[in-house]
C-alpha cells in the first residue's frame, strides 16, 4: 500500500480483513491498477520489482500475481506501462 496509497481507499473494510488472500487482492488491484496512466515511474518501477519478485517462487503469491494481475494486463491495457519494468519471467506469465 506504500506504492499506491490510494489503492486502499478503494478497498473495502472485508477486503482489507485478516481473511482476505492474495488472490481476492490482486483480483481488486487489477482493476485499480487499469492502464496504469496514473502511475508516476517510479510507481511502476516498485510494482514490477514487487512483480518479479512474486514470481520467483513457486506459491500463493506468484499464483494469485499470476493469474489475477499478469494474466489480465492485457485485457487491461496496463501492459505498455508495466512492461518496461517486469522481467522475462514475470512477462511470460502474461496471455496475449
Amino acid at each position: 500500500m506504500h506504492v499506491f496509497p490510494d489503492f486502499a481507499n478503494d478497498c473495502t473494510r472485508e477486503e482489507l480483513s485478516n481473511e482476505t488472500t492474495f488472490h481476492l487482492v490482486m483480483i481488486d488491484f487489477a482493476s485499480y491498477f487499469g492502464t496504469g496512466e496514473r502511475s508516476s515511474q517510479a510507481q511502476l518501477e516498485r510494482l514490477g520489482a514487487f512483480v518479479n519478485e512474486a514470481v520467483m517462487l513457486d506459491d500463493n503469491l506468484e499464483n494469485a500475481v499470476g493469474t489475477c494481475f499478469l494474466e489480465h494486463l492485457r485485457q487491461i491495457q496496463g501492459y505498455r506501462a508495466l512492461a518496461p519494468y517486469l522481467s522475462p519471467r514475470a512477462k511470460a506469465k502474461i496471455r496475449a
